[in-house]
């Protein structure tokens, strides 16, 4: 069931640190109208809202991201830090010098985050909470009703609390956005060498935590390989569910085919090879091939099967999938695949902290009982069966696990030959779904896919008006323009995490009913029709899903596109300008407005739509004609060269009437205008 969810407003106030607001003046900064909220309720589908900013670069638009960003990791930090426990994650950081609050609705209740220094409050409806406090604080009227929560708060408290939050999805492609450099000026608690928005990259966290920031960044740098690795991944469910319903996820193309390939590769270098081969010239020998590599591993893992005090052994028994002394490499791999699954799984997810010693060591993959501990004690039978309990649950933490499952009991019915068929060569998944029932639901599909150690390609039908459908060019996902793969890419990534967030089923985990994307400058790298379109192509998405039946759903995005800004009523965008809220003096209907007087009102062009060069070329030839005399650039002949090159029709009529005046009696005027006369078919 959906949620009416929006962001209302951001207040800053004069005491935050300069090094946080930059050039925002403090001040309220409101993404809404009140007086308008009727007329923009289901505007855009039901529990779908959404809001723009616009203003210059360096205006504060994205200081103001960053400032919603901070009150809601300051929040998390407070609610989240004692349960915060898993060596594989960062921990939170407090950001000290945020002042100011973020106020939000959920139905007809109104939330509020209000964060002054080291202290904060959180409210929703008759729901209150402080934290930072001392306990004389609390006698104060503008305290009344607020529950101190200094101490360590149980889990139940986080549940309570959390359920009347939301959770943000972040979306910025630009390279320099969210660089760690640019927030170690900023004070934080505890102190280390990694600033705060280090942490909301390094959390595998299961959606614990109610903020993720996409493309993943490690250290401000953009490992756009692995983010391409991940997003076919995810990519391939959403083409095969648009396929089934007869919908073209990307203009102009439709999915042709994906084929699948064995690649055991990015499982196989997990380990490190030297803990199999203690002989350094067979070392030497064999570190380089990928194949060798794999046959030490397989055998290697094969052996510790065979042992009675194998915790392998006794995870793959957990699932159902008995060992056996004949099975070939292709279902060894997939064994090792399922137990290293579940060993990195145990040490990622604060929600299996329980189990988090396992984890700490990846090798625990190959060692027995007697060599692993969970902690504080060794790690016993009891462990691996209650640990494989929790990873049996339906959820997006354990979907490459069921994959994997659903891989090994295909594999087990297979023939030799249809083996043959899924090792030698790349098959499409249409093959593969013909030892597996189909599904026609997105999250049903993810998992009906091969698993990861299969490899995927995607292939497009490249469709454009006037192609027949036998003449029709087939094209590598990969090899499609890269504003269409930032696209796809955007729109798989909002999608995923939406769909990972409705899949929590466990009533013990935290779980968050309504959904904040922001997109930081969604125009870049699109060409003017797919910004004109994003807007229309991001709620369509969302409706076809039916996404927003399951959840209240916000869209925040700032923009320099009037193409986007003419798709969100003026009630729905925040004007910046010099670091203020200037909404009120920039009052323009922009909901289905032109776009030039969009650009002229709304963008903030006092000096007009011409580039600055050209502008600057124009008054320096305008000069020369009212005034021809000597000049180190202009002659009369360049003069009429340029004058020719001017594309406004207004411009270039003016343009000729000022050289008439200047050289109206020359030759050179006089043989141009009998060039224009015989252009134009005029008699002479």
């Amino acid at each position: 069931m959906g949620k009416e969810f929006s962001l209302v407003k951001v207040e800053i106030y004069p005491s935050t640190d300069i090094e946080i607001r930059k050039r925002l003046e403090a001040g309220t900064f409101s993404f809404e109208k009140s007086s308008d909220v009727d007329t923009m309720r289901n505007f855009w589908g039901e529990d779908i809202s959404i809001h723009a900013i616009v203003g210059k670069n360096g205006s504060g638009k994205s200081t103001l991201f960053d400032i919603i960003l901070m009150l809601i990791n300051n929040f998390s930090y407070y609610v989240l830090k004692d349960s915060w426990n898993n060596d594989n994650t960062l921990p939170l950081k407090y950001v000290q010098g945020m002042c100011g609050y973020l106020t939000f609705r959920i139905d007809d209740t109104e939330g509020k985050i209000d964060c002054h220094g080291d202290r904060l409050k959180f409210d929703f409806g008759e729901k209150k909470y402080a934290w930072g406090f001392i306990e004389s604080d609390m006698a104060s009227k503008n305290m009344e009703g607020y529950q101190l929560m200094n101490k360590r708060l149980s889990d139940k408290n986080i549940l309570e609390i959390t359920k009347n939050f939301f959770y943000t999805i972040v979306v910025n492609y630009s390279p320099h956005a969210y660089l760690e450099s640019n927030y170690r000026c900023q004070i934080q608690k505890p102190f280390t060498s990694r600033s705060w928005i280090a942490s909301l990259f390094h959390k595998n966290d299961g959606y614990k935590a109610p903020l993720t920031i996409t493309p993943y960044r490690d250290r401000g740098i953009l490992d756009m390989q692995r983010e391409n690795y991940l997003n076919r991944a995810r990519l391939t469910a959403l083409l095969i569910y648009y396929q089934q319903k007869d919908y073209r996820f990307i203009n102009d193309y439709q999915l042709n085919r994906i084929e699948y390939i064995l690649d055991p590769h990015r499982l196989i270098d997990k380990f490190d090879i030297k803990k199999f081969v203690r002989d350094p010239e067979e070392y030497n020998l064999i570190k380089d091939s990928i194949d060798q590599k794999r046959s030490y591993i397989l055998d290697a893992f094969r052996n510790i099967l065979k042992s009675k005090n194998s915790i392998a052994k006794d995870i793959l028994i957990c699932f159902d999938i008995h060992y056996s002394a004949y099975d070939d490499d292709v279902m060894m791999t997939a064994y090792l695949y399922l137990v290293y699954k579940a060993v990195s799984t145990a040490g990622t997810y604060p929600s299996l902290k329980e189990w988090s010693g396992l984890g700490k060591d990846i090798m625990n993959v190959f060692n027995g009982y007697s060599m692993t501990t969970n902690g504080i004690h060794p790690w016993m039978h009891e462990d691996t069966s209650s640990l494989c309990k929790h990873l049996k649950q339906d959820s997006h933490i354990t979907l490459k696990i069921r994959q994997t499952i659903n891989f090994i009991n295909i594999w087990r019915g297979l023939t030799n030959a249809e083996k043959q068929t899924f090792t030698t060569r790349a098959f499409e998944y249409k093959e593969y779904i013909n030892h597996i029932s189909s599904q026609s639901q997105l999250y049903d599909i993810m998992e009906t896919l091969p698993p990861p150690f299969f490899n995927p390609t995607i292939y497009m039908d490249l469709v454009t008006n006037g192609i027949e459908d036998g003449e029709r060019q087939i094209v590598d996902l990969s090899q499609i323009s890269a504003g269409q793969l930032q696209y796809v890419h955007t729109m798989s990534n909002i999608v995923y995490h939406i769909e990972n967030l409705l899949s929590i089923k466990e009533k013990s985990r935290v779980k968050y009913h309504c959904v904040n994307i922001m997109m930081d400058e969604i125009e870049l790298c699109y060409h003017p029709e797919y910004q004109r379109t994003f807007v229309y192509e991001l709620v369509n998405t969302i409706k076809r899903l039916k996404l927003n039946e399951k959840c209240g759903i916000n869209i925040l995005m700032s923009t320099h596109s009037p193409f986007v800004l003419s798709d969100i009523p003026q009630s729905n965008v925040l004007y910046i300008d010099e670091g203020k809220d200037v909404s009120k003096e920039r009052g323009i209907n922009t909901f289905a407005a032109n776009v030039n007087e969009l650009l002229n009102r709304s963008f903030f062009l006092s000096n007009g739509f011409m580039g600055e060069f050209a502008k600057e070329k124009i008054v320096s030839l305008i000069n020369y004609l009212n005034n021809p005399q000597n000049d180190d650039y202009w002659t009369e002949e360049k003069a009429k060269q340029v004058i020719e090159l001017v594309g406004d029709e207004v411009i270039r009529y003016q343009l000729k009437e000022l050289y008439r005046k200047a050289f109206g009696n020359t030759d050179s005027y006089k043989n141009w205008i009998l060039q224009e006369a015989r252009r134009l078919g005029l008699n002479q």
